[in-house]
């Protein structure tokens, strides 16, 4: 059966560009894949965010820079979540939405982030300091993760 959304396959949901996702992503992440998926900015995330935040990292980053859009901030928040809550391997690593594939690298920092914080939440409280020091001496928390031997 298939409608404007698309339609299933077996397994797996086809979208009407014909992006595939797994049936398993559909059940989990309705809001995000399958017929109840909906784009978080209604077709308008390319638009520049122009809040406190956006001045904020502007100073920072320069005009444009880092989550200068509002789809960019939603795939990173939305995804830093997921990696937060949900993902303990690389088995519970969802794909990336169809309407966040211009913004993949959103989508796989948000993970990446989120994953590790979980990860030092875990480690006891020295390793926190450890971490936290490092971080504010410039070195990447996934770099330094790395160094402890903690995969993320």
């Amino acid at each position: 059966m298939s409608d404007q959304t698309g339609h299933w396959d077996g397994d797996f949901w086809v979208s009407a560009s014909g992006y595939r996702v797994a049936r398993r992503w559909v059940d989990k992440y309705q809001s995000l894949f399958g017929p109840l998926a909906q784009d978080p900015d209604e077709g308008h995330g390319d638009a520049e965010c122009d809040d406190l935040v956006a001045r904020l990292m502007a100073k920072f980053t320069g005009a444009g820079g880092t989550f200068s859009t509002w789809k960019e901030r939603h795939a990173f928040i939305i995804f830093a979540g997921i990696g937060y809550l949900d993902v303990k391997s690389s088995d519970d690593v969802p794909p990336c939405p169809e309407f966040f594939l211009t913004e993949q690298q959103y989508v796989t920092s948000g993970l990446v982030m989120g994953r590790a914080a979980a990860k030092i939440e875990e480690a006891g409280p020295g390793l926190k300091t450890y971490l936290a020091i490092f971080a504010a001496g410039g070195i990447s928390i996934t770099g330094i993760l790395k160094v402890f031997g903690i995969a993320v």
